[in-house]
């Protein structure tokens, strides 16, 4: 445990850092928002498709609902990582399971870009670029590893762009229980299709928080209301954060220029040439 930190969000190990602080950083409402939901509509499953080192999967482990978690990470280093996070928990985590699948539309294998270890530029691709690193990695549907029927379901999708493929492969899944939907996807285009398809499937789009495309199951409607309250209220909180760290930067340049006039510096030296005297 030695090697642990902890967090809002969970116990992590050291190596994990760099992907919780861009986690916090641009992350906060979605997940916080994505727990409160999910505790909302009485989830019992958890589906993290793009799991990388497991946030959502252990942020979420605490909800007394929760029966089963699946959290789906190809990558072989970053799974790892993953398995890593789960077993330094001191919540619920022994409800995670932890799949070394890419979530497809096919079985088989699939080429996967690697950025980093916990990079989430990390993606399936279909050609390859000169300087880049991959590996090929082992790809399946969810329907033909998870046979749901009947629960409520949360389901998180972050697969860099193969949302549509990963959705068409759980098809049986998400028509044949009641699901609340979050998705990433970068491009109008295949938000514009994820739209279509999951209106096929019953569900219907609530919201949108950036890049992360909320959907209801047609059932769950009655739950619309209160679940746009709480993502108002995650967003109100994510503001005032915002606007505390602007008065921040503001004391701190109003500070920063009292200091360089005490020093004796005629101008700002960072704004000189680099040869200029600033005194």
């Amino acid at each position: 445990m030695t090697d642990a930190i902890e967090t809002v969000f969970g116990t992590y190990s050291a190596a994990s850092r760099g992907r919780l602080d861009l986690t916090y950083d641009y992350e906060t409402a979605a997940i916080y928002s994505f727990k409160k939901i999910l505790t909302e509509i009485g989830a019992t499953t958890l589906l993290d498709i793009g799991a990388n080192i497991g946030v959502y999967s252990i942020f979420c482990s605490d909800l007394p609902s929760l029966r089963a978690i699946h959290a789906f990470e190809p990558a072989p280093v970053t799974h790892s990582m993953l398995c890593t996070n789960v077993s330094l928990q001191r919540r619920n985590s022994t409800v995670i399971s932890a799949h070394q699948i890419a979530a497809s539309s096919k079985a088989g294998t699939v080429s996967f870009k690697i950025v980093a270890p916990t990079s989430g530029a990390n993606a399936i691709v279909e050609t390859r670029e000169e300087g880049l690193d991959y590996i090929e990695v082992k790809a399946a549907t969810v329907d033909s590893i998870l046979h749901i029927r009947g629960e409520r379901v949360g389901v998180k999708i972050d697969v860099e762009g193969h949302e549509g493929d990963t959705i068409w492969g759980m098809e049986a899944l998400l028509r044949h229980n009641e699901c609340y939907i979050q998705v990433e996807a970068l491009r109008e285009d295949r938000t514009s299709r994820i739209k279509q398809l999951l209106e096929e499937y019953g569900y219907e789009y609530i919201f949108s928080l950036r890049d992360d495309h909320l959907f209801l199951h047609k059932n769950l409607m009655p739950h619309l209301m209160p679940t746009l309250a709480i993502l108002a209220q995650c967003i109100s909180s994510d503001l005032r954060d915002l606007m505390n760290l602007r008065r921040e930067k503001r004391s701190i340049a109003v500070a920063a220029r009292k200091l360089r006039e005490m020093s004796g510096y005629k101008k700002d030296p960072l704004f000189l040439p680099q040869e200029a005297d600033p005194f």
